[in-house]
């Protein structure tokens, strides 16, 4: 049985066999029953070939560890017209955003008013399950006046309900709305808030509307 490390040399010197099957499987098993290196992972991440390159994010993206080693390898990705590619860079983003890397999770929050829905809807997801840690370390980020952005700023506080101001999923603001949105999420699967109610703050009514119950449907909640 061929390594991980074996079978990606021999995908890199013939790229047309990404899409080769029983290829796919032997390496899906080798990375499963014989484990790889970070090294292997890196190597993969180095190839430019389109269908090798959504191979690579695939696998890194289900490595388990070591996140943090290759979050600066897939910001491109974010670019990506294939999206799986995106929600897989999205992915090891957000898992990679820790220690003196946890603001690259600005690469993530940015794309809250991407124009592309399924990466939109992906941020609010990864955002909604982000620690008070990491976005105390995302709002210093954003109020650093070479990255000053104050919809992204009143949204974090919102999050971390250190703000007064309300936020709302009819907001004039993309950004915002998406802000409320995956706020939304987050006080619903945390039992903060129920979808009759639909509260951010006490006192202030916010009309349950047509999106956020799309947006709840779709994440199963």
């Amino acid at each position: 049985m061929h390594t991980f490390r074996e079978i990606i040399e021999k995908l890199i010197r013939d790229p047309s066999l990404a899409s080769d099957e029983r290829l796919n499987d032997q390496l899906y098993n080798a990375f499963n029953t014989r484990g790889f290196d970070i090294k292997d992972i890196k190597l993969f991440l180095d190839q430019k070939q389109e269908d090798l390159r959504a191979l690579a994010l695939f696998y890194a993206s289900e490595m388990g560890h070591s996140y943090y080693d290759i979050v600066e390898l897939v910001l491109e990705d974010l670019k990506s017209n294939r999206p799986h590619s995106v929600s897989d860079a999205m992915d090891i983003i957000t898992l990679g955003s820790y220690g003196d890397k946890s603001a690259y999770f600005h690469y993530v929050t940015d794309l809250l008013d991407d124009p592309r829905d399924h990466v939109r809807y992906k941020a609010m997801f990864l955002l909604s399950n982000k620690t008070s840690e990491s976005l105390n370390c995302l709002l210093e980020f954003y109020q650093d006046p070479k990255n000053d952005c104050k919809d992204h700023i009143v949204g974090l506080k919102a999050f971390l309900g250190t703000s007064d101001e309300s936020i709302s999923i009819n907001d004039a603001s993309v950004l915002v709305r998406s802000y409320a949105a995956s706020l939304a999420r987050y006080k619903f699967i945390n039992k903060l808030m129920d979808k009759r109610s639909f509260e951010f703050f006490p006192g202030k009514d916010t009309v349950l509307n047509e999106f956020i119950m799309r947006e709840i449907g779709q994440w199963g909640c």
